[in-house]
């Protein structure tokens, strides 16, 4: 077994779990940090509407985010499979897939989520004052989640790939 590689089959469970999920809860912390300073610094520097723009994207932003570890950890398990089985061709081809995966639904999502925003801020009676400024805050989001998210995807499989 290579020196950085963790074996969840051996050794102390609880350990090994929390090792695996560490990373996980810092995704999670690093993300609400994110949305709180931008709550921060559009409430203190741009006003009140500003802040009524981005407050208003909460929740979609929280399901999109959701969306992508949900696809990530299913995708993990999938590989964990593979791996557990040392069957390193289907794992490579689950890897493959996923990536194409990855990068075609994150440019996808992005292309929706740019066009759709002021309709699924409608949805989500976003307030007529602040759809304007929401409907500006999504769609950067949108751009943000496929540089970010989908990328970060794609570099996880590849990185898991050449083990």
């Amino acid at each position: 077994m290579k020196k950085n590689q963790m074996l969840m089959t051996s050794g102390t469970i609880w350990k090994q779990m929390l090792l695996f999920a560490f990373p996980v809860f810092l995704g999670n912390l690093f993300q609400q940090l994110y949305n709180t300073a931008d709550s921060l610094i559009v409430g203190n520097y741009l006003g009140s509407s500003s802040l009524a723009a981005v407050t208003s994207c909460g929740e979609l932003i929280f399901l999109l985010t959701s969306l992508f570890q949900g696809i990530s950890v299913g995708a993990g398990v999938v590989i964990a499979r593979y791996f557990g089985a040392n069957d390193k061709e289907r794992m490579q081809n689950a890897i493959h897939t996923l990536m194409a995966f990855g990068l075609i639904f994150g440019i996808g999502l992005t292309v929706f989520g740019y066009l759709l925003a002021p309709v699924l801020l409608g949805w989500m009676s976003t307030p007529k004052n602040v759809i304007h400024l929401s409907t500006v805050y999504l769609q950067i989001y949108f751009f943000r989640v496929f540089r970010n998210d989908s990328i970060q995807f794609l570099c996880r499989y590849y990185a898991v790939s050449r083990r």
